[in-house]
């Protein structure tokens, strides 16, 4: 029984940790250094989708003469620079001829002044599986909309656009766009108009709101033409007219209603002539709590107005969400290009458009690329090199602690942590670092009041810039010393096969049923053969993944990766 309360302990430590593994199987890595002076505001950005476009040799397919393993560009993946925090990314498109990569980031911390670096590593074997993940785009945005060939909804909620009449637009903004050739004028009253169309009741609860997006007008003779339109009919609907009134350009406009013309609300502002034959971005808010509603064009905001009653939800049940389309059957539909569209059920502020803005308008300015980088020499230089962090028990029945490295870069101050569950942990010892060191350096700290049962203990590292990593786990026992210590294996990580070193416990045995547990729960069982307390597995049948191992009922508290 207490074995098998182990065995599901350390699989929820697995599980808890896996996105936090080590980058293995790369062969290379190239920096990509974010200029904190793009970023708007008084604060940092917390979880912003940083758009990656990029075009370099090095990330042509192997069969082009770059590094790229996978002709989709399903080896490219992004890491801190820790070389363990892994980020969410989509890829949006990837040329393997040209090296031509679009992909979005999302970034936990986006830092104003000071530079935030990132690492893009690729050039791993037999990766088939696309890394792209909904998780990019937090849980705010119900729709994320990169027309690249496809209106799918970048998000988890599946809002995926109907496309009516409209073309790929294969030069774009941003990679590709879509085309809405209404080169005539055609009334919203003829449905075979060019335009898209949103999912019904997308807005149900949505009482903060922010859409943004890309227009290219392709002129403005036409009469109160439409970005979006959504809502019900022209007596309850919330939309954005680039340019009000026929053959002339006049103002641009967003309001919201459910009682028609006369019960709009919003703002009117501006002179819309200079909105045709360039690129705009433009982007529309609305803040439940100070009743706002807010209007910006590239990054500024260009109108706003308070006493806004309305919210999107007021709408529902919405029947017409429109892209590029209006309600009313005499306006005219809008000759233009879109790009990136998004709805998002939170208020986006200022600093965060702009910064969007100034990162999609001039993504080559927005940071810069390294060279490449041997990324094992990398990984192995940063922060420090771990030769081992050990717990043993004093004959006091104190836990002694100790850890070695041989080099340092950047290495402010070591903490050392206890838990009493491998989950809960609690900060004992703070220990200053060398800062950067090419020596061996022993570092030592005695606990003298370990928990009486089981405890957790493991080594934080932090940098200079406040970037962290952990080291493994490693349990004590009072009463028995370090768990599972009865057998020790190498190479970690392995691809062919694996040495497992047993205790004097196994001189009398021959034959031991070894368990691979994955992160999912999955095992697979091996029977090994034992010789002079040592066996050689072969593991090259083994899936690659993460893996926990079990003899006997006995745990390893060290992960096994195998590639």
């Amino acid at each position: 029984m207490r074995s098998l309360k182990y065995y599901f302990l350390f699989l929820f430590l697995i599980l808890s940790k896996i996105t936090f593994s080590q980058v293995t199987g790369y062969n290379f890595c190239k920096q990509i250094s974010i200029d904190g002076s793009k970023v708007s505001g008084p604060a940092d950005l917390v979880n912003f989708p940083v758009l990656i476009s990029i075009t370099d040799p090095k990330l042509k397919s192997k069969a082009n003469g770059g590094n790229v393993e996978n002709v989709s560009g399903f080896d490219i993946v992004f890491y801190g620079t820790d070389c363990i925090t892994r980020f969410d990314h989509q890829l949006e498109s990837y040329n393997p001829t040209t090296g031509a990569l679009i992909a979005w980031v999302r970034i936990p911390i986006l830092k104003r002044v000071t530079n935030t670096n990132i690492y893009i590593f690729y050039g791993k074997t037999g990766v088939t599986v696309n890394p792209s993940t909904t998780n990019t785009w937090n849980s705010n945005y119900f729709g994320v909309y990169h027309f690249n060939n496809s209106f799918s909804d970048g998000t988890s909620n599946g809002n995926t656009v109907t496309n009516v009449n409209t073309t790929n637009l294969p030069a774009s903004i941003i990679g590709e766009g879509v085309d809405l050739n209404n080169s005539t004028n055609i009334l919203s009253s003829n449905a075979s108009g060019s335009h898209l169309v949103v999912p019904n009741g997308v807005f149900a609860g949505v009482t903060n709101f922010t859409w943004s997006g890309w227009v290219f007008q392709d002129r403005d003779n036409t009469n109160w033409e439409r970005i979006f339109d959504f809502g019900q009919s022209n007596g309850i609907n919330f939309f954005l007219c680039p340019t009000t009134f026929g053959n002339t350009p006049a103002a641009t406009r967003t309001m919201i209603t459910i009682s028609g013309g006369g019960g709009e609300q919003g703002v009117t502002t501006g002179n819309a002539s200079t909105n045709s034959g360039n690129w705009v971005h433009w982007a529309v808010t609305i803040d439940n709590s100070a009743s706002r509603i807010s209007m910006y064009r590239n990054g500024i905001l260009y109108g706003t107005n308070t006493g806004i009653t309305l919210r999107p939800n007021n709408m529902e049940p919405s029947t017409s969400n429109y892209f590029g389309r209006s309600h009313y059957s005499a306006d005219h539909y809008i000759d233009a290009k879109f790009d990136e569209f998004r709805l998002n059920k939170s208020t986006l502020n200022v600093d965060w458009i702009k910064t969007e803005y100034t990162n999609q308008s001039s993504p080559a300015t927005f940071y810069t690329v390294s060279n490449e980088i041997d990324a094992a020499a990398y990984c192995q230089a940063l922060p420090i090199q771990l030769i081992h962090f050990n717990v043993n028990q004093t004959q006091k029945n104190e836990a002694k602690i100790t850890w070695k490295t041989a080099s340092e870069i950047n290495n402010e101050y070591f903490t050392i942590e206890r838990s009493h569950n491998g989950v809960d942990w609690e900060i004992l010892k703070k220990v200053n670092g060398n800062g950067n060191s090419s020596k061996l350096i022993n570092y030592h700290f005695i606990d003298y009041n370990p928990l009486h049962d089981v405890s957790y203990y493991r080594l934080k590292q932090t940098d200079y810039d406040k970037t962290y990593t952990y080291s493994h786990i490693v349990p004590l026992n009072l009463y028995k010393g370090i768990e599972n210590s009865v057998f020790q294996y190498y190479p970690n990580p392995a691809n062919k096969y694996i040495t497992i070193q047993l205790d004097h416990t196994y001189k009398n045995r021959n034959e031991l049923e070894l368990t691979f547990v994955d992160i999912y729960g999955v095992s697979f069982n091996k029977i090994i053969s034992i010789d002079s307390n040592e066996a050689k597995v072969d593991v090259s049948s083994v899936p690659s993944g993460v893996y926990m191992l079990i003899i006997d009922g006995l745990v390893n508290p060290y992960k096994l990766t195998i590639e």
